[in-house]
């Protein structure tokens, strides 16, 4: 009986053994005939051009959003400003209320986007000045796209002063096409 009671044990084990065999043998990594090493650089290969196909598609959606992100940059209108002045004129509250209605749509499509409120002057006044009257230009625009819905979380300025004109020359006409404020928007970083 005891023969039998250790056969039985020993079957048992056996059978067992031969069960969990298979399973880690399936879990390692198979081994590479000799005769076929020169197919595991193609595989390799294959496995690499595979993963940059996703990294080229993503680096065209990136292209393509950027470029999408240009033309509607280009296509927002500047709310422009009297000489020396910060308060809204009706045209800038036309062209404010265009932009917002565009940007809106965006934020629908991507809640990721933020906007820049740029404050813009003239050459005339010092750097100083025309900083902080670039800042209060800003700020203006931007209190009235929050006032018309645009979340104000999504709302930054930034006075750029003089230093980036549209029109180098010194005319009233091209004066005024620098006193402005631009809504720009970029995707906010993940």
């Amino acid at each position: 009986m005891r023969k039998i009671q250790i056969a039985f044990v020993l079957l048992a084990l056996a059978g067992c053994a031969r069960k969990h065999v298979p399973n880690q043998i399936s879990k390692a990594v198979p081994p590479q005939p000799a005769s076929h090493s020169a197919s595991a650089p193609a595989v390799a290969s294959r496995s690499n051009s595979t993963s940059s196909m996703p990294a080229r598609s993503t680096e065209d959606r990136d292209r393509a959003l950027k470029n999408a992100l240009a033309n509607l940059n280009a296509a927002l209108g500047d709310a422009m400003f009297d000489f020396d002045k910060a308060n809204l004129r009706p045209d800038a509250v036309s062209a404010l209320t265009k932009d917002a209605s565009v940007l809106e749509d965006e934020i629908m499509k991507d809640p990721s986007l933020m906007f820049t409120v740029e404050g813009h002057c003239d050459e005339r006044g010092s750097s100083e000045y025309n900083l902080a009257l670039g800042d209060r230009r800003a700020e203006k625009a931007k209190e009235f796209l929050a006032q018309i819905g645009l979340p104000a979380n999504h709302l930054k300025t930034i006075s750029y002063g003089e230093s980036k004109p549209l029109c180098q020359e010194s005319t009233e006409e091209c004066w005024q096409r620098n006193r402005r404020a631009h809504v720009t928007y970029e995707r906010a970083s993940r």
